[in-house]
């Protein structure tokens, strides 16, 4: 029966995802205090609606988003807190309606999409060494996303992860190996 839903669920993302046509890259570092001085609907602005629908799917805290960026139809929302590791939670943006494809935990490199084999794909980088500086990713330059988390004064920790997003990442993610495909910048 697990086996029945898995396929099905997949096909229902393999089918149902499809970002053709649209070429919308925006990114966004989020701060707690700052709103956002657009509104993508009546039901609020774009943050909003991710927090609502964060809170939905047992986000409840807005302060764990710490960066968002859009690609196309999907939304790809970071998020850290005390207890887990960096996590990736991948929303879909259907007709102005935001719907949740899935949440997925972090490793010191990580590479997903919410399609498989389409496109587009995330990677995040959190070198176990402190001493990197930059990160390539297939060979082209990633984005340093660096911020501090206070829980509530107790206690502070220093984020410091790469993302690289692309539709194409020039071979298929299955013969993705991280040794070959990213290089550490000292």
């Amino acid at each position: 029966m697990k086996k029945l839903f898995l396929i099905f669920t997949m096909a229902i993302l393999l089918f149902g995802c499809s970002n053709k046509g649209k070429d919308t890259d925006i990114s966004k570092e989020v701060n707690p205090d700052q709103t956002v001085d657009y509104s993508t609907n009546n039901s609020g602005t774009l943050e909003e609606r991710i927090n609502s629908i964060m809170e939905e799917q047992g986000h409840p805290n807005s302060e764990d988003i710490f960066h968002y960026e859009i690609k196309g139809d999907y939304i790809f929302v970071l998020t850290k807190n005390i207890r887990k590791p960096v996590e990736i939670t991948i929303l879909k943006d259907d007709s102005n309606e935001l719907k949740w494809v899935f949440t997925y935990e972090t490793g010191e490199a990580t590479l997903i999409s919410p399609t498989e084999k389409d496109g587009p794909y995330i990677m995040a980088i959190q070198p176990k060494d402190k001493n990197v500086k930059d990160v390539k990713a297939f060979g082209k330059p990633t984005k340093q996303i660096k911020i501090t988390k206070d829980y509530s004064g107790v206690l502070t920790e220093e984020v410091n992860c790469w993302i690289f997003i692309a539709d194409d990442i020039g071979k298929s993610p299955a013969d993705y190996e991280d040794t070959e495909d990213i290089e550490y910048i000292k």
